[in-house]
């Protein structure tokens, strides 16, 4: 079917681009059938006294009464404010709701996503069927997503495995993903996405490759390519395709911005061989406060030379439930003696001023100055300067205090800086580990490397040299032979000593 049909009602629309600023209440989707539109499905959302999500409920269009007929209905559960902790989906059957699956989550102290678990209604019991658990690195970054599959109430089996790998400034670097393989018990490589990025720190290369079982390499598969306006805004992006040892085109999408700065317009064009030649095009009417007001959907005909209506999604918003500021990107790079903050917001009506805060040590912060909020409608981009010059620490960390008219605030996310030379990273998996023990390893400026094991008292287990370029930085150990417990893996080279831990099982 050539066309692009986009079903969204969240905050975020066209590649995180469109913040909202107010809740959605009700979403009607609309279908061409060649002359006008035909209702298709809607969602009402309702929310509770303190504009949390309290349900939503999804119609579908009857043709023969020409009313809309409940389909499913999601009701949610919060623990300490807006974190979720349960949504419960019933199914309308026979004149009653029916339970259908529901989904629980669990938080660590600070309010990490632990996992999340899926389980579908079965007769009389909740019986399991998905688990996703989440792990983080010392500077809160998802370190890795293990998921885990169940079927007829039998115990959760491995399935898939995420690993992340972040650069020394966070950013997303390299993410590996893994099946478990049930005959040899053990994780098999299967995809690889990693990241390349510009001077503004926004992805300027994402290149997906794959395992070959053969020949135990990775071979690339695709690559989205990103150009960016002067602004800062995504211009357009490529998508490519690995053939022949070359990279040839495939899809081709370019954003349009209304005069408030959100996303108005997305044009796919396809590679005929010879150029890009149009596809499918996405249009958005927005709000002066970046809301979607409609979303239309059309795919390109050759027959008729013009585009042709296929989906149509038509938003109102709440009232009484506007959401805070939100800030769309919040980065800082080095250069030479300075570090430059710059970051971008929307929803500053109610918004004071930005106070930006320095650490040394990820959690005690001092405040370095205050940035007046714009507070108007639209995207506002902000940028800050601090010179460095006179600090010793490795790393500094950056966060933001953002302040409501009414004296109220809240904290962004924490970007470290990194001030010395990276010289790279170890990550360690399955952990905790039975049988073999996998580790990732990057070296920068040396060519050779020594891979350790040491116990907890520091007696050396395993010793071995590893090179920079060698099986792709990836070294099996088998650990069968240990004794259950905590150790060391250890990656010496003469300028650093880099050290992590696992459990073996």
């Amino acid at each position: 079917m050539k066309h692009l049909v986009l079903t969204i009602f969240v905050v975020i629309n066209a590649g995180n681009l469109i913040a909202q600023s107010s809740k959605p209440d009700t979403l009607v989707n609309a279908i061409w059938d060649g002359t006008t539109w035909q209702n298709h499905s809607r969602i009402i959302n309702n929310y509770d006294g303190d504009c949390r999500l309290k349900t939503a409920l999804n119609q579908n269009w009857d043709v023969a009464t020409s009313k809309w007929a409940d389909h499913t209905i999601s009701m949610y559960s919060y623990v300490s404010g807006d974190y979720v902790s349960e949504i419960l989906t019933q199914l309308w059957l026979n004149n009653s709701w029916i339970n259908n699956y529901r989904q629980t989550y669990a938080y660590d102290v600070s309010f990490k996503t632990l996992n999340t678990v899926v389980q579908t209604w079965s007769l009389d019991h909740w019986s399991n069927y998905t688990a996703t658990s989440y792990t983080y690195d010392t500077y809160g970054y998802i370190d890795s997503v293990l998921t885990q599959l169940s079927y007829n109430d039998i115990p959760f089996q491995n399935n898939s495995l995420s690993i992340n790998i972040h650069n020394s400034d966070g950013a997303l670097e390299q993410t590996i993903n893994q099946n478990w393989n049930n005959t040899t018990t053990s994780w098999n490589n299967y995809s690889k996405k990693s990241f390349i990025y510009n001077t503004r720190k926004t992805i300027d290369t994402a290149i997906t490759s794959l395992w070959n079982q053969s020949t135990g390499l990775w071979q690339f598969n695709t690559q989205f390519v990103y150009t960016y306006a002067g602004t800062g805004k995504l211009f357009f992006y490529i998508n490519q395709d690995w053939q022949a040892n070359q990279w040839v085109n495939h899809w081709q999408y370019t954003n349009s911005y209304d005069n408030y700065g959100f996303v108005s317009n997305v044009s796919g064009e396809i590679w005929d061989g010879f150029d890009f030649e149009k596809y499918n095009q996405n249009t958005y009417k927005n709000n002066n406060d970046g809301t979607i007001n409609q979303h239309v959907a059309q795919y390109w005909s050759t027959t008729i030379n013009n585009w042709v209506n296929s989906n149509r999604e038509t938003y109102s918003y709440s009232a009484s439930c506007l959401l805070p500021l939100k800030l769309l990107l919040f980065n800082a790079t080095k250069n030479n003696n300075k570090v430059h903050l710059y970051w971008q917001a929307v929803n500053e009506i109610n918004s004071s001023h930005f106070t930006v805060q320095r650490s040394f040590n990820g959690a005690d912060f001092t405040s370095l100055g205050d940035i007046s909020a714009r507070s108007t409608a639209g995207i506002s981009s902000y940028e800050y300067a601090e010179n460095i010059e006179k600090i010793t620490s490795d790393k500094i960390y950056y966060r933001l205090k953002i302040f409501d008219k009414d004296g109220s605030y809240t904290y962004s996310k924490i970007v470290p800086v990194a001030l010395t030379a990276y010289t790279g990273s170890i990550k360690v998996y399955p952990n905790p580990a039975k049988d073999q023990l996998f580790v990732l390893y990057k070296m920068q400026n040396d060519n050779k490397a020594e891979l350790r094991i040491t116990d907890m008292s520091g007696k050396i287990i395993y010793s071995n040299t590893v090179s920079k370029n060698q099986d792709n930085g990836l070294a099996g150990i088998n650990i069968s032979s240990l004794s259950k417990g905590m150790y060391y893996v250890l990656m010496i080279t003469g300028n650093d000593i880099q050290r992590t831990q696992f459990l073996k099982q």
